[in-house]
């Protein structure tokens, strides 16, 4: 068995070491612009429409409040605000990500979902009629009673 000489192992780790840094360059870039994007959606679009949502709901009698903490909208359910449907931006996944997440406690029992709404660089497609049809599905375990 040969091994390989020290300067072809030392040539391979500075190619590596440069292959990670422009990747990182490149991603942080792609995360910047995502960022931009992805939070201006959130306050054209999201925002209004799940608090349109909200206000339905409260006429129907549910409790619920919107919130808007960094980077996500949230809708929340009461009593205690655990159940939740939340819009947020994930930039740490590649590409960076819109997604909707959803938390529904009975009991013991937490139950957690998330699904990528939209990947950037297509935040600019989204429209109202996809983040409802996102909240329409989502809310169901909330509403039933």
């Amino acid at each position: 068995m040969t091994l390989l000489e020290s300067g072809e192992i030392r040539r391979r780790l500075l190619r590596t070491i440069a292959q990670a840094r422009a990747g990182a360059s490149g991603r942080r870039e792609r995360v910047d612009a995502a960022e931009l994007s992805g939070r201006e959606v959130l306050v054209s679009l999201v925002v209004p429409l799940v608090k349109v949502v909200a206000s339905a709901l409260v006429v129907e009698n549910y409790r619920c409040s919107v919130s808007t903490p960094d980077g996500a909208v949230r809708l929340s359910f009461e009593p205690g605000g655990n159940n939740y449907i939340e819009f947020v931006l994930d930039t740490n996944i590649d590409p960076p990500a819109l997604v909707g997440r959803t938390c529904l406690v009975r009991g013991s029992r937490v139950i957690e979902e998330a699904q990528i709404v939209a990947v950037h660089p297509t935040f600019s497609d989204l429209d109202d009629k996809d983040i409802l049809l996102f909240v329409l599905r989502a809310v169901v375990p909330f509403v039933a009673r």
